[in-house]
């Protein structure tokens, strides 16, 4: 059965605290993550009637351009945020599905 409580809220996403890597440790280059954060917003915005807009996939598999710049975010921590994004858009698409009658969950 899948829970009808969310995984990650937009408000905790909105709010997440992605720290900077340690001094001569690569990290994630900070505009790609926010510009990717900006989409999923978007997606997790909108009504939980309508097929959610980004997919698993398009979510475990983004990657970002590594650099030692100080503008930068530690890999980690983008990572458990972005473990937490996918469980929530699978959670929305299965409902989504159940929804449709297009899966028994």
């Amino acid at each position: 059965m899948v829970s009808a409580n969310p995984v990650l809220t937009l408000e905790q996403l909105r709010y997440a605290h992605l720290p900077k890597p340690p001094p001569g440790e690569p990290g994630y280059a900070e505009a790609e993550v926010e510009s990717f954060l900006e989409e999923v917003e978007r997606a997790l915005a909108l009504d939980q009637e309508t097929a959610p807009a980004l997919t698993q996939s398009e979510v475990r598999y983004k990657r970002f351009t590594p650099t030692y710049l100080r503008t930068a975010y530690a890999p980690e921590e983008v990572d458990l945020l972005l473990d937490k994004v996918e469980s929530e858009i699978a959670r929305r698409w299965a409902l989504f599905m159940r929804d449709q009658g297009g899966i028994q969950i």
